[in-house]
């Protein structure tokens, strides 16, 4: 009974939840009559199993019910539980996917028609933009995600001369000059790598063949979902910028080799005398850097003064507005200044010293100017600015963002482009008009910013048509810096004629032909000839056959890349004849090939001329020392020869006679006798004296002993009149020399120890006198306070002077020199036993 109850129990249990689930399927699949059905059936089971089960429990007795039948319901129950489990998700899954196909059809229904109006739109935009892009002055190009150029517009193609096919893809990169092609290629994948804007300059060939400079900016792409759709770029052709870039830059390089090459001093002060420029010769003056020297008050630096120099030539030119001229001492070297005003547009900008070296009668003129200031240019290339202009009003109708950022007003698209341009209004109506009628596309403006400001602007236009409408479009850039570096060019150019052309070297350029190129004013005034009698001729037409095979090694040289420095005599087929101290300094182009050489020559004749007189001079002189020295010895020889022979007998018999008369007095004239020994050692004490002074006059000890042993005999006898020990290193072989050579080195130990008893207060002298190969060496050194410069500078030290010169007799060396440690005097002269 248990048993049948349990089953009945379990089976209402498991209907009542298959009739519950089927009810909630219902809401998933909104299928009603499906599993209401269902759950009506499965409830009449349950409430059949309730009545069994309420029978039971009334009568006690299971009679009334089958066993096999209520497990076999039992069963269905459990399988229809299970069954209704698994089928419930399955079908809420497959009711939500085709909700969800439902809502999906919908949607694309609805893209579909929103996509076919983008597509619409897409179309007559792109129809704008090409027909924009192919009216557009400037060159467009567009590449896909790949990198990969898919358009050009009709003024690209025009330029290189070729069609779209074989510029797409990266067909156009083989217009790009060889030395540009790999870089431009790296950087545009680089920036297609990191999806970024760039800019790129480079060499492209256009239709010609020819290579011209272009300007490309390209700018990536997105759609609305921000997805990169690839890049849009613009070219301009920047030859001309180039061009006037490239000519300042030459410019500036010749004035700085001109310059620097000058061997005259040359310094530019400004109107309060601080030095602001220095060329190589200045630098190499001082021996300092440029900018340890820039800014220093000249008299300061140069004089160290606190104040300006009384007879200062730069003064008198600020003051005067003249060049003036004086001779100034800076350190141990005398100049000559020539100080030249500076002026530009009428207003005093400094003044220029050009100092030459006259020291040792050297006189080469010179004037120079200096180039004021280096000129660059920096040109604004931003994204171009471009404007959309009603051509019978002059209004603007459109401004892209970089118009509106660059002239700053609020409401540019509301304004007329005559409050922009300078021009009269009617000029401007009529160069818009120009476009229509006489198809020109560049003009040149003057605009005005809303800051104020006035621009130059270069407008590339063209005419477009736009809801059957004219107008005009046009591009603007901005070439204030262009035009400004164009005047500073040619104001560069002036100046750098005007320098060239006061400067009193003959400056020329010859190219690689031999064609000359450049002459200046003092090459014109010497030939006798005008510009244009140089300018195209080669160089051995002007200077003739002979000259020219003269100076053909040196321009070999120059166009091997070398600096060439030489002096020549030339005989020019004018007749004229000069020495010149030339200086050639190649000219090298982008390739390092040199192209041609300028030429800077000054005329040295009479300094020549004036070096052979004093050569001719000194050797006049030379012979004249050394007569006079000869003469002199002889003189020596002759007195002390006479004090030895006549005084020293006379002496001796006088010391005889009163030897003799102190003998025959009488034993008590002591007096007299007293008087006598005293006047005996008077004589003696002359005597001896006597031999030392024709000893020193004549040193016999030479020609009987030779040099060494006189030097050895002397300085001994020094040590004990003085009492300054002498320490020696004597040559133990006894040297061939003359007699002239030996008594010009003895003379010159006396002056020396003489010297050093007089003035060095010293303790010990050593004294080395020593042969070495095929010189010979003297040095006398002490250790007293030190012999100065300034000593040696004195007019009056004739015995430094007399030592000099006697060791410039022998063809030797002389040095002096000295510090707190002493002094030390070293003297070489060639050896040749032989020919002494």
């Amino acid at each position: 009974m248990v048993l049948v109850q349990s089953i009945l129990i379990l089976s209402v249990s498991l209907q009542v939840f298959v009739a519950v689930r089927a009810l909630l399927l219902i809401r998933t699949t909104r299928r009603y009559l499906v599993w209401l059905s269902l759950a009506v059936a499965v409830g009449l089971m349950a409430i059949r199993r309730i009545v069994s089960l309420y029978t039971i429990w009334a009568s006690g007795e299971t009679t009334a019910v089958s066993l096999t039948a209520e497990v076999i319901a039992l069963v269905i129950s459990i399988l229809m539980a299970m069954a209704i489990l698994k089928i419930g998700p399955l079908i809420s899954s497959l009711y939500n996917a085709v909700n969800n196909l439902e809502s999906t059809n919908q949607w694309l229904k609805k893209e579909i028609v929103q996509r076919k109006i983008a597509e619409q739109k897409a179309s007559t935009n792109e129809e704008k933009f090409r027909r924009l892009a192919e009216y557009s002055p400037i060159m467009i190009w567009m590449s896909d995600v790949k990198g990969s150029c898919t358009y050009f517009n009709q003024n690209w193609l025009d330029f290189r001369g070729r069609n779209i096919d074989q510029e797409r893809g990266m067909g156009w990169t083989e217009g790009l000059h060889p030395e540009d092609k790999k870089e431009v290629v790296k950087k545009f994948l680089t920036s297609l790598g990191k999806r970024e804007s760039f800019e790129l300059e480079y060499r492209l060939k256009d239709a010609s063949g020819e290579y011209n400079w272009i300007y490309d900016k390209g700018t990536p792409m997105y759609n609305k979902n921000h997805e990169f759709m690839g890049y849009i770029g613009s070219c301009l052709n920047i030859n001309q910028r180039r061009q006037a870039e490239e000519k300042l830059a030459e410019s500036e390089k010749e004035k700085k080799l001109i310059l620097q090459a000058m061997r005259e001093r040359l310094t530019f002060l400004d109107t309060d005398l601080r030095i602001q420029w220095t060329n190589q010769a200045a630098l190499e003056l001082s021996g300092l850097k440029e900018e340890q020297i820039n800014g220093h008050y000249c008299y300061e630096f140069w004089h160290k003064r606190s104040s300006p120099c009384l007879e200062c030539p730069a003064v008198s030119a600020l003051e005067s507005g003249q060049t003036e001229s004086a001779e100034v001492w800076f350190q141990d070297r005398l100049f000559r200044l020539k100080a030249h005003p500076v002026k530009e547009e009428g207003s005093m900008k400094g003044v220029l010293e050009v100092g030459q070296e006259i020291t040792e009668q050297k006189e080469a003129e010179q004037q120079l100017r200096e180039s004021e200031k280096r000129f660059r240019t920096f040109f604004d290339e931003s994204n171009a600015i471009k404007l959309i202009i009603d051509p019978e009003t002059g209004r603007i109708k459109a401004a892209n963002k970089s118009a509106k950022n660059y002239y700053g007003y609020r409401e540019l698209e509301s304004m007329y482009i005559q409050q922009i341009n300078q021009l009269p209004d009617e000029q401007v109506k009529q160069k818009m008009q120009e476009v229509f009628t006489h198809h020109v596309k560049t003009f040149l403006f003057r605009h005005r910013l809303a800051g104020g400001k006035i621009r130059h602007m270069e407008a590339h236009a063209t005419p477009i048509e736009i809801h059957g409408t004219k107008h005009l479009y046009s591009i603007l850039h901005d070439v204030t810096e262009r035009v400004k570096a164009q005047e500073a060019l040619r104001q560069s150019e002036e100046k750098f004629k005007k320098i060239v052309n006061t400067l009193p070297q003959f400056v020329s350029y010859v190219d690689r032909d031999m064609i000359y190129r450049l002459v200046n004013q003092t090459y014109l005034d010497r030939f006798g000839l005008k510009e244009e009698d140089f300018i195209g001729k080669h160089l051995e037409d002007i200077i003739g056959k002979e000259s020219y095979e003269k100076a053909r090694p040196h321009l070999d040289k120059v166009f091997q890349g070398e600096k060439v420095q030489y002096q020549e005599h030339f005989e020019y087929s004018n007749g004229i004849e000069l020495d010149v101290d030339a200086t050639l300094i190649p000219e090298f182009d982008s390739q390092g090939e040199v192209i041609g050489y300028y030429a800077i020559l000054s005329d040295v004749t009479d300094y020549i001329r004036n070096q052979k007189l004093l050569e001719e001079s000194r050797d006049r002189m030379r012979v004249l020392s050394e007569h006079q020295q000869n003469i002199l010895e002889r003189e020596r020889s002759y007195i002390a020869r006479e004090i030895h022979d006549e005084l020293g007998q006379n002496l001796t018999a006088i010391s005889m006679s009163l030897a003799m008369m102190e003998k025959n007095l009488p034993e008590d004239c002591r007096e007299i006798r007293t008087r006598i020994r005293e006047l005996n050692r008077l004589t003696e004490s002359t005597i001896s004296m006597t031999k030392k002074l024709s000893t020193e006059l004549r040193p016999q000890l030479i020609d009987d002993m030779g040099l060494v042993a006189a030097i050895e005999w002397y300085a001994n006898e020094f040590e004990k009149r003085s009492g300054i020990k002498c320490s020696m290193n004597l040559t133990e072989e006894e040297p061939v020399l003359s007699k002239n050579v030996s008594i010009h080195l003895y003379r010159i130990l006396q002056e020396a120890l003489t010297n050093v008893y007089k003035h060095a207060e010293a303790g010990q002298i050593d004294i080395s006198f020593v042969r070495m190969g095929s010189f010979i060496y003297l040095q006398i050194k002490d250790n007293g306070k030190g012999f100065r410069q300034e000593d040696h500078d004195k007019s009056l030290s004739y015995g430094i002077m007399g030592m000099e010169e006697r060791v410039r007799l022998m063809g030797g060396k002389f040095n002096i020199s000295g510090d707190s440690r002493g002094t030390s005097i070293e003297v070489e002269i060639p050896y040749n036993p032989t020919n002494p």
